[in-house]
């Protein structure tokens, strides 16, 4: 292990020197027909647990969006009271007449 380093930066200056070796890199005969297979068993297999779980987070998520817009509703129809009236003239006097 004293030459680690050395043989480590050989090594590496090896590998950056070479190619991928030549030939056919596609997908081998009816790998696709597998892969669609082995998914649609385990769909008749039941649902996993992720699968629960994204479903049950897309409906609360959907429910929470319709409390949310339910709710907004209702308060832009509340809206601000228009009758605010200023302050009787009973308040007034009674702010004012401890200065005198």
């Amino acid at each position: 292990m004293r030459n680690f380093d050395e043989r480590w930066s050989d090594l590496a200056a090896r590998a950056r020197t070479q190619e991928a070796p030549p030939g056919d890199e596609s997908a081998p005969t009816g790998f696709a027909s597998r892969v669609v297979a082995r998914a649609a068993a385990s769909r008749r297999e039941g649902a996993g647990a992720e699968d629960l779980w994204l479903q049950w987070a897309r409906r609360s998520l959907a429910g929470m969006a319709l409390v949310g817009l339910v709710l907004g509703s209702l308060e832009v129809r509340a809206g601000r009271p228009h009758d605010l009236r200023p302050p009787g003239v009973e308040n007034s006097v009674a702010q004012v007449l401890w200065t005198l």
